[in-house]
């Protein structure tokens, strides 16, 4: 899977948990370097912050089922918004997850 934080502390909490689940990962701290690893690699799951300098997580989402059509994508956001999660999911993002500190 491949995980999308501009954060490092989020991005390795995330792949640690992850790689202790028994998941192989990759991470990256920015949508512009995940666009890049997408059109050459396969991932089975897409998971990524929203809230990120430059491409924006639903960004990312839209690129990223246009290189992948069937990509399981969740979207982590610090900041709960009914708007933000029903346009989301309607541009590509499999899952909206308000995360909490």
């Amino acid at each position: 899977m491949l995980v999308v934080d501009d954060m490092e502390a989020m991005r390795l909490a995330l792949e640690d948990s992850l790689r202790l689940q028994g998941y192989e990962v990759m991470s990256v701290g920015s949508g512009e370097d995940a666009l890049r690893l997408l059109r050459s690699q396969h991932f089975d799951l897409l998971l990524t912050d929203q809230a990120m300098p430059g491409l924006s997580g639903i960004e990312l989402a839209e690129a990223a089922v246009r290189i992948h059509p069937d990509i399981p994508i969740v979207l982590l956001t610090g900041h709960s918004d009914v708007e933000l999660a029903r346009s989301s999911l309607q541009r590509g993002a499999s899952d909206f997850r308000h995360q909490t500190d």
